[in-house]
């Protein structure tokens, strides 16, 4: 269909909508199963639909539904020839869609009405779950897994009004604090300080606005990153035909949409950066391109010594690639929500640190990783965050209430006495004697704990499921006949300083070439061992090795070659380096240990002694020789 319809474009039988002067017309949307055609509102080209309709019929034995099918007019069509139009195609007529796919199509001046239906589906989940039911461990899964992913799919488009987010998390505060109807529950801590994650003290629930904008920064990185892109074309064309998206302005007619997305470019400001590949495309006094420096960008109309030494780390491809736009809070150099939205909360708690005067000490860890039923960890977090009904607690809270411990008689009833020094509670502490007034014996109750513990324990062994580790080489094995096989590793000194070797062998264990090189630099591991890598290549092919087995301990390293993947970093540019050489050879690379890799290491760790780059043939530097020596002596035992 979208070929009959290009075809139709061309020879000018249908005209697609135009939505600017740098946009080429749109005659078609497809998505999914819904099919959205753009037309001149004229009898020809109504006809000419009908007929590509009829063809596409024919050709692919589907049939089109006509009671799912609408049409909608422009404002300025007569309404004559809206019925006339209409009559020929069959479809109803609509004034406007006012949703696809869940999302309004229309967005008028009152926001807090288009968006209102989602915090309707909030409540009327949150009012079907039987809360009385559920521990807080488990209103803490509902919450993160439905109530929060509700709002998700619009906030990947439009900014939610904050009347509507903060609505939202009302109704998710007083559903964790039990809270029902029109009563109120003490909500022991602050919702806010729930949103800061487990290992830090509290739940790790949403921060709605933060997450709303890390995820239309997302749309923004897609326009930036995929240039190519219809959207970004599109979008380019209509809103920054002569710019870029970091440099454009909000125009007065620009749809909602937009601004919610150029609202967010503040987002993705912080850590987009560019990667620098040939350097054609960047401009060294505007563009973000030095990593490790304040927004990415010299602070002066000359290099510092620290900037300079920043450029020189760095590391330059041997191949010509494109410049490109990374990301700098993750690995790969993608942008991900997850790293964005990690990047806003702390500097939120960053500045709101100052308003704090407390700092936590606790390691969280042990109470989230313990292997203990989520309702009594629950129970654990609550009680060293003081949030339970301890007497001193709630009279905190302006309860008027006698702060006795009401087991003892003998000291304020805190959570640290209820649950430690209480002379009762050193034997067991009791809900059924404070609430009920009942008294069993201690041994009765540990009995159950105890049960209760062996039952858990029993449910974690059932569920452990057997798990097959994969098996790498942990000592050098010889490569097959007629290959040569590579081993490469690195090594960082404290001087600026790091250190490339490798050594090449042959099916029975002799060397037949070995290198070290010394670099100034200051580079991460994985680059480090990329770098590492190229270095072998190159100087295999450089001896005339080309049937060659790779070997490196960088799992990193290992994963990408096999998957031929190079990210748009300073370690993919290596990696991309390392795919080209290895076009002109047949090779294979695989994983293998620190045990299995040793002889070049040894290597990387003396480059140090030597100011030039090394190449031993057939040999290896002198203290080298006895780990070769060890290798073979393994083959043998």
């Amino acid at each position: 269909m979208s070929s009959l319809l290009r075809d139709a474009e061309n020879r000018k039988i249908i005209h697609g909508i135009k939505i600017g002067r740098h946009v080429n017309p749109i005659s078609h949307l497809f998505f999914a199963n819904d099919s959205l055609l753009f037309v001149r509102a004229s009898k020809e080209e109504v006809e000419g639909v009908l007929e590509i309709l009829s063809t596409y019929e024919v050709a692919s034995g589907q049939k089109l539904n006509m009671d799912k099918s609408e049409v909608s007019f422009s404002r300025n069509i007569e309404q004559e020839r809206k019925n006339m139009l209409q009559m020929k195609l069959s479809f109803k007529a609509v004034e406007r869609h006012e949703k696809y796919l869940g999302l309004p199509t229309y967005i008028g001046s009152s926001k807090k009405q288009v968006f209102h239906n989602i915090q309707d589906r909030v409540w009327k989940k949150l009012k079907g779950w039987k809360g009385n039911f559920l521990s807080q461990a488990g209103r803490e899964v509902l919450i993160k897994s439905i109530a929060h992913a509700i709002p998700t799919y619009a906030m990947h488009c439009f900014s939610i009004p904050n009347s509507i987010l903060n609505g939202i998390e009302k109704m998710c505060r007083q559903f964790f604090w039990g809270q029902k109807g029109e009563e109120r529950k003490l909500c022991w801590v602050a919702w806010e300080k729930l949103y800061v994650s487990k290992k830090e003290g509290g739940l790790g629930f949403r921060n709605m606005k933060i997450f709303n904008e890390a995820l239309l920064a997302k749309q923004a990185w897609c326009i930036l990153s995929n240039e190519d892109s219809f959207v970004a074309r599109v979008l380019k064309g209509k809103y920054f035909p002569h710019t870029t998206l970091m440099e454009a302005k909000i125009q007065a007619n620009a749809s909602y949409t937009w601004r919610s997305i150029m609202g967010a470019r503040e987002v993705l400001a912080k850590g987009v950066r560019k990667a620098v590949g040939n350097g054609s495309t960047v401009h060294n006094w505007k563009d973000p391109w030095i990593p490790n420096l304040p927004n990415f960008r010299t602070l002066e109309a000359w290099f510092s010594s620290v900037e300079v030494n920043e450029i020189c780390n760095i590391p330059i491809p041997m191949f010509d690639r494109k410049d490109s736009w990374v990301w700098h809070y993750t690995k790969d150099g993608n942008y991900s929500v997850r790293s964005a939205y990690n990047l806003l909360t702390v500097e939120q708690k960053n500045d709101t640190a100052s308003n704090s005067t407390t700092v936590s000490k606790v390691d969280w860890s042990m109470v989230w990783d313990a292997e203990l039923p989520p309702k009594v960890k629950f129970f654990s977090w609550r009680a060293m965050k003081n949030a339970v009904a301890a007497r001193y607690s709630l009279a905190k809270r302006a309860m008027p209430i006698d702060t006795t411990c009401p087991m003892c008689g003998n000291d304020v009833e805190s959570a640290l006495h209820m649950l430690i020094k209480c002379e009762e509670a050193k034997r067991i502490w009791r809900n059924a004697w404070v609430f009920d007034g009942r008294k069993k014996d201690a041994s009765e109750t540990i009995h159950k704990a105890v049960g209760m513990v062996g039952d858990y324990e029993s449910a974690l062994e059932n569920s452990t499921l057997s798990s097959n580790p994969q098996q790498f080489e942990s000592q050098w094995k010889p490569p097959v006949e007629g290959v040569i096989k590579i081993n490469s590793d690195a090594a960082t000194f404290g001087s600026n300083q790091v250190g490339l070797g490798a050594v090449m062998r042959d099916r029975v264990g002799d060397v037949v070439a070995s290198t070290c090189l010394c670099l100034k630099g200051n580079y991460e591991v994985d680059v480090v061992e990329a770098l590492a890598m190229r270095h072998a290549l190159a100087i295999s092919l450089e001896s005339g090795f080309n049937r060659v087995c790779l070997k490196t301990d960088c799992l990193k390293l290992h994963h990408h070659l096999k998957k031929k993947t190079a990210p748009a970093t300073a370690f993919g540019l290596i990696v991309h380096d390392i795919l080209k050489l290895a076009l002109q050879c047949q090779e294979y690379s695989s994983f293998v240990k620190r045990g299995g890799n040793r002889v070049a290491h040894e290597l990387a760790k003396i480059s140090s002694s030597f100011t030039e780059l090394r190449v031993w043939m057939e040999e290896v530097p002198l203290g080298i020789s006895d780990f070769v020596i060890v290798d073979l002596n393994a083959l043998i035992d």
